[in-house]
């Protein structure tokens, strides 16, 4: 029960970040407004005198006190800023064949925490998910509401951007010349992994990384990868998850080549 309680409060506390684009420098106030203003007051039901952090869109952070909550907006003053932290040394670009919604959601959401730039959905011969045209802007708008919300959760400062899907054959051209690495998960791949490709390249600051949907690719669409200059991975004997498999390469990527590791001590 103990630990039950600490998790929750732990998760309260780390919800106690907000963006804000209003932040003016060199003025010691802030208004915040909109459905942040709304989470501030009715679901976290904080009032004067609470403490909150705000975050802005180059990643400065700012401690506040809430001096008063009126008309749906809090006024807060600030205490302390913080610079920015340093940028991610690697951009990382997350293509993923359409899966069910909440499986997609994970993805997005766990990319977006783990620093992922651009998650891009696609179709391919076995995705069993198609978006009917007049859904795809409340999808996206939900999808990109989702990454916020992890990056939020993560202290990130900037989402990860999910864009509109698009067909194989339009990825394929959108990716071509692209990216410092390029690598795409199959299950077929017998001698090539994530680390044997690693350890042949010297300085990577781009991959693109695609995964396949639930009845993986196709051996003509693996060859049309391959064409275009996707190196094939495996990662190992397990069979796993489509949204399992894209956590697993994000994670892998961020600790071999990015800032998955100790924090900057600025």
């Amino acid at each position: 029960m103990l630990s039950r309680r600490l998790g929750v409060h732990y998760i309260a506390e780390e919800m106690r970040l907000f963006y804000s684009d209003k932040i003016c420098p060199g003025i010691k106030k802030c208004i915040i407004d909109g459905a942040e203003a709304r989470h501030i007051y009715k679901v976290l039901r904080m009032g004067r005198g609470d403490s909150i952090t705000l975050m802005d869109k180059e990643g400065r952070r700012y401690d506040t006190i809430i001096t008063k909550i009126s008309h749906g907006k809090v006024e807060v003053i600030i205490q302390e800023i913080y610079p920015p932290p340093r940028p991610s040394p690697l951009e990382i670009t997350l293509c993923v064949s359409l899966i069910r919604s909440m499986p997609m959601d994970l993805v997005i959401q766990k990319s977006s925490e783990l620093g992922v730039d651009t998650i891009q959905p696609f179709y391919s011969e076995r995705s069993i998910i198609k978006i009917p045209e007049q859904r795809i802007e409340a999808r996206l708008r939900h999808w990109n509401e989702v990454a916020k919300n992890a990056a939020k959760q993560s202290g990130r400062p900037i989402p990860a951007q999910v864009l509109r899907p698009m067909a194989l054959d339009e990825l394929l051209r959108k990716t071509r010349g692209l990216g410092s690495l390029k690598m795409l998960l199959w299950e077929e791949e017998k001698t090539q992994s994530i680390k044997s490709i690693l350890r042949q390249k010297d300085k990577v600051d781009h991959v693109i990384g695609i995964i396949g949907p639930e009845g993986g690719f196709s051996r003509e669409e693996v060859e049309r990868f391959k064409i275009e200059g996707f190196l094939s991975v495996s990662l190992g004997r397990r069979i796993l998850r489509v949204e399992t498999a894209a956590i697993t390469f994000v994670a892998i990527i961020q600790y071999e080549l990015g800032d998955l590791g100790l924090p900057d001590k600025t």
